[in-house]
């Protein structure tokens, strides 16, 4: 019982059961021949020839220049230390493996990630799925938000998204908001008038509102990403991180943003405008009351 025990502590520390064998009994033997060896471990001596070299490397055994050959034990005391000492560096290098393996496929997976959630091109037909993508972009945003929509589906849009722009301009994200045609629009049951009071309490919102013909809805997020509807009433949906087609929209929402406010000092000059301009003041006192 007490070899066994004696093996598998040798065994835990890195030898194999023969090899703890043939020390166990060098340790024990004075001096001891290859034959001695195999007689009292019961290990074949062909065995015993390929590991005793074996031994001598590890720093367990001495080879005795006498004929025949003969060996010498490392003392119990120096051989665990070797053997504990070398499984220590084991460990640290396999820790190092192990540290480089994990680094690598993190990477990998954040680079995965990042084509998740940046894909070339992605269509969404289904409105969950937009509302979804949207706050998700809205709260990934860092510095801009700008949306522009027909009156009905930007009350939709600002209803749904109301608490992901907020926690956005917590975060210093300045947003930007052309709605159209608001003559149609009946805001005494609109969603805006109760989302976009709230909204514009913060400096960082603004909203224009002017009766030109949007060619479609479309949300930016730091102009780097768009999402616009590519089918009436919003849906399907085309999201894309393509560059060209980003400053494209950019650029166009920038142009309407500046124009809006061009048109609205011409508007007053005629008698439909002016009506037109009192019912937008009115209703952004409103907003702002």
């Amino acid at each position: 019982m007490i070899q066994e025990k004696e093996n598998q502590i040798l065994m835990d520390l890195g030898l194999t059961c023969v090899q703890a064998k043939v020390y166990l009994t060098l340790i024990k033997l004075r001096n001891p021949t290859v034959k001695m060896i195999s007689k009292i471990s019961n290990v074949v001596s062909q065995d015993v020839y390929r590991i005793m070299p074996r031994l001598q490397k590890l720093g367990l055994a001495e080879k005795i220049l006498t004929k025949p050959t003969r060996y010498r034990a490392t003392p119990i005391n120096d051989a665990l230390h070797i053997l504990l000492q070398k499984q220590t560096e084991e460990q640290a290098k396999l820790q190092k493996k192990t540290l480089w393996l994990l680094n690598k496929f993190q990477e990998n997976d954040q680079r995965n990630v990042l084509q998740e959630e940046e894909p070339p091109l992605n269509v969404i037909a289904e409105k969950k799925l937009l509302y979804q993508s949207l706050k998700k972009q809205s709260h990934m945003a860092q510095r801009s938000i700008d949306i522009c929509a027909p009156i009905q589906g930007c009350n939709i849009l600002l209803f749904n998204l109301h608490h992901a722009l907020h926690r956005a301009m917590g975060r210093g994200v300045k947003i930007r908001v052309l709605a159209e045609n608001l003559k149609t629009a009946n805001f005494e049951n609109t969603a805006v008038l109760r989302v976009a009071h709230a909204l514009q309490a913060n400096q960082l919102f603004e909203i224009r509102c002017f009766f030109a013909t949007f060619p479609s809805g479309m949300s930016i997020f730091d102009d780097r990403e768009v999402t616009m509807a590519i089918g009436e009433r919003g849906m399907p949906s085309l999201r894309t991180a393509n560059q060209g087609v980003v400053n494209l929209a950019s650029s166009y929402f920038n142009e309407m943003w500046s124009k809006n406010e061009q048109n609205q000092v011409r508007d007053t000059q005629t008698e439909a405008a002016t009506v037109q301009t009192e019912k937008i003041v009115a209703v952004f006192n409103r907003l702002s009351n």
